[in-house]
């Protein structure tokens, strides 16, 4: 996932200084090391670059927003929407397709009222002002939805459906036909152990009970 591509693609190319939001010398210095190191493939290093780059400079917006796309990678989501939001904090107005981006992602991670906030803000430019309005009316929607039903669960008391579909493996996503007849769900297999899976099996109803399960598959 790509949020913040141009570290990724200025970094085979010179930019000189004043194009940058930051006017600290030193600031701009570790920055330009961090997308050296970024293009040697050593994320790390560039990691390091761009939190002193941080250190020189707290309002410089692209090492926060470079600085995400490098925790994102990482798969440490939340520092990565945390500092992204930093960088809109910091110029709330010069970006205002990074609000529905970073509100995509917040709402993907079940981050419903920060993604229900950021979205609110993109949707507050008008549509000349942005690009895919309607994927920001989306996202607001999916907002509203899980945030109503967080707020009104819905009682429920799963039941063991017996030995003709459940077993010591997990099952989930269950799905009927249409005419109610057959039944679809996913299992967790460990066929070996080391190499855990995925697999679709199906089961029909047969007047009073299930059939044994089937793999969906050849």
């Amino acid at each position: 996932i790509f949020i913040f591509a141009a570290f990724l693609i200025m970094s085979g190319c010179g930019v000189s200084q004043h194009q940058y939001s930051s006017g600290s010398g030193r600031a701009v210095k570790y920055y330009e090391s961090a997308r050296e190191s970024f293009r040697e493939q050593d994320p790390e290093k560039a990691e390091k670059w761009l939190v002193r780059a941080i250190q020189k400079d707290d309002s410089f917006i692209e090492a926060y927003q470079a600085l995400s796309q490098i925790y994102l990678d990482q798969g440490k989501v939340s520092e990565a929407v945390d500092l992204y939001c930093r960088s809109l904090e910091i110029d709330p107005e010069a970006n205002p397709d990074g609000y529905r981006m970073i509100a995509g992602l917040a709402v993907d991670q079940g981050m419903y009222e920060r993604a229900d906030t950021l979205i609110d803000r993109f949707l507050s430019f008008s549509p000349e002002q942005v690009t895919n309005y309607d994927r920001g009316i989306l996202i607001k929607k999916k907002c509203e939805f899980a945030l109503h039903a967080l707020r009104h669960p819905v009682p429920f008391q799963p039941e063991n459906m017996g030995d003709s579909i459940n077993s010591e493996l997990n099952e989930y996503w269950p799905s009927l036909s249409v005419d109610g007849q057959i039944l679809y769900f996913t299992v967790l297999l460990d066929d070996p152990p080391e190499r855990i899976h995925e697999d679709f099996f199906y089961a029909t109803f047969e007047g009073d009970h299930w059939s044994a399960r089937k793999n969906l598959g050849p």
